[in-house]
C-alpha cells in the first residue's frame, strides 16, 4: 500500500561511476518497482541522461555554494542539501515521500514495514541511526540526527527542509558550535512547534527531552534493518568511525521502542566497546600507511 503512494527524492550531485553511479542505482529501483515515482533534484548545469530524463522527474536549482564547517575551514554542504531536497520534495505529489542522498539506497519493503510497525498515528519520520548522536555518550550533544535518509509522509518530511539556510548570524549568542544536521534539527523543531525561534533550543537540551522528541517525532533504524547502503568505498562499512560507538546503538533504539530485555541493557556498553576498539584499530592502520609512505 505505502509503495504504491511512494516518490523518491534523490537529492544532490549524481555519481558517475560506472556500476555504482546514481544512475545504475535508480535503474534498480525502477526494475524492481516499475510503478515507483522518482524525482531527481541537483544542479543547473547538471548532465542528465536520456533514460532519465524520460523515467524522472528532474528539478535543476541553482546552487547556493558551501558554508564553512562547523568544525574546521572544510566545505559544508547543508545549504546545498537544504536547497535540493526542498525543491524536490515541492513537487511530490505522493502521500509519502523517501529523501535519498544520490549516492545511498534503502530496501523499499523493508523500510516500508519499520514505518508500518511503528508509526501509529502517521506522523512519524524513519531516519537512520548512523550519525544520530546519542548525547548520553557525546558530551551532551542534542539533536544531531543523521541526514542521509528520511522516509515517511512528504508533509512530515518537507519540513525539515522548509528551513533557512544555515548562516552563523542564526546563531549569534550560540552556546555551541551548530552542526549542520542540529541546524536542520533546531529549524524542524520549529516546524514542529516544539520552539517559537531558534534561540528557544537550548530549552530543549535534556536527554528526557530528546528522547520524548525521538519517540513522538521519529523511528530511528539501522543500516541492516532498512537495507542501507552507500556507493561512496569510504562509507561501506556502517557504522563507521565514531558513530559506532557514539551515536544510538540497535539496544539504544530498542529502549526507546521499550523492547528491550534486561540483558540487552547489560550488553549495550560491550557493543559500544567493540565499536571503540574497531575505530582505535582503524586509526592505527591509518597512522601506519602514513608512516609507511
Amino acid at each position: 500500500m505505502i509503495l504504491e503512494q511512494l516518490t523518491i527524492v534523490f537529492q544532490g550531485k549524481l555519481h558517475n561511476n560506472g556500476p555504482k553511479s546514481t544512475e545504475e542505482l535508480i535503474k534498480s529501483y525502477i526494475q524492481y518497482y516499475p510503478k515507483i515515482n522518482i524525482v531527481i533534484s541537483t544542479w543547473k548545469g547538471e548532465l542528465i541522461s536520456n533514460y532519465l530524463k524520460e523515467n524522472c522527474k528532474v528539478v535543476f536549482s541553482e546552487d547556493p555554494g558551501s558554508v564553512p564547517d562547523w568544525q574546521s575551514n572544510k566545505p559544508n554542504n547543508v545549504n546545498r542539501q537544504i536547497v535540493s531536497s526542498l525543491n524536490g520534495i515541492k513537487i511530490v505529489e505522493s502521500k509519502y515521500v523517501l529523501k535519498l542522498r544520490t549516492d545511498c539506497s534503502v530496501n523499499l519493503d523493508l523500510i516500508s514495514k519499520i514505518f508500518l510497525k511503528y508509526c501509529n498515528n502517521d506522523k512519524k519520520v524513519i531516519i537512520s541511526n548512523l550519525t544520530s548522536k546519542n548525547p548520553r555518550y557525546v558530551n551532551k550533544l542534542y539533536y544531531h540526527f543523521c541526514d542521509w535518509i528520511y522516509f515517511g509522509k512528504t508533509d512530515e518530511v518537507i519540513k525539515f527542509f522548509d528551513i533557512p539556510l544555515f548562516s552563523s548570524k542564526l546563531y549569534p549568542n550560540s552556546k555551541i558550535d551548530v552542526a549542520p544536521e542540529q541546524h536542520i534539527s533546531f529549524s524542524w523543531l520549529i516546524n514542529k512547534n516544539y520552539i517559537k525561534v531558534l534561540s528557544d533550543i537550548y530549552s530543549l537540551f535534556t536527554i528526557r527531552t530528546q528522547e520524548k522528541i525521538i519517540s513522538e517525532c521519529l523511528i530511528l533504524t539501522t543500516p541492516r534493518e532498512i537495507g542501507l547502503k552507500s556507493l561512496k568505498r569510504s562509507y561501506r562499512l556502517m557504522p563507521f568511525g565514531k558513530n559506532g560507538f557514539i551515536s544510538y546503538t540497535p539496544i539504544d533504539i530498542k529502549i526507546l521502542h521499550k523492547e528491550n530485555r534486561n540483558i540487552e541493557f547489560l550488553l549495550n556498553p560491550l557493543y559500544r566497546l567493540r565499536h571503540y576498539i574497531q575505530y582505535l584499530i582503524v586509526q592505527l592502520l591509518l597512522k601506519i600507511r602514513i608512516l609507511w609512505n
